[in-house]
């Protein structure tokens, strides 16, 4: 189950041209656009020293291993905007526990 697939709130590329000016606007009016541009900055360099061959694969097995654990967790999930998190990361925590010990 995709949660983000559940959420109402549409992705910023799916907002009117007006809304995703006026959004650009209000982050270089509070400088969050500086504070942005410096963690996107830092971020690539650690993907640089990682390396980004490496990076692909631990990422392509975490997603098979959050896919499994979110499988196992279902009951857990709900497909409305009303998100159980403190429920969903324990049985998250106790599905990677068990097969971790596996």
């Amino acid at each position: 189950m995709d949660i983000e697939r559940k959420l109402s709130h549409p992705r910023f590329s799916a907002w009117s041209a007006d809304a995703q000016s006026m959004a650009k606007e209000l982050v270089d009016a509070s400088g969050d656009a500086e504070y942005y541009q410096a963690v996107l900055d830092k971020f690539e360099q650690q993907v640089r020293d990682y390396g980004e061959e490496q990076l692909a694969e631990d990422t392509a097995k975490f997603r098979k291993l959050l896919d499994r654990l979110q499988r196992e967790c279902e009951h857990t999930f709900i497909s409305t905007e009303t998100l159980h998190i403190p429920d969903q990361v324990y049985c998250l925590l106790r599905a990677y526990d068990a097969a971790y010990s596996r």
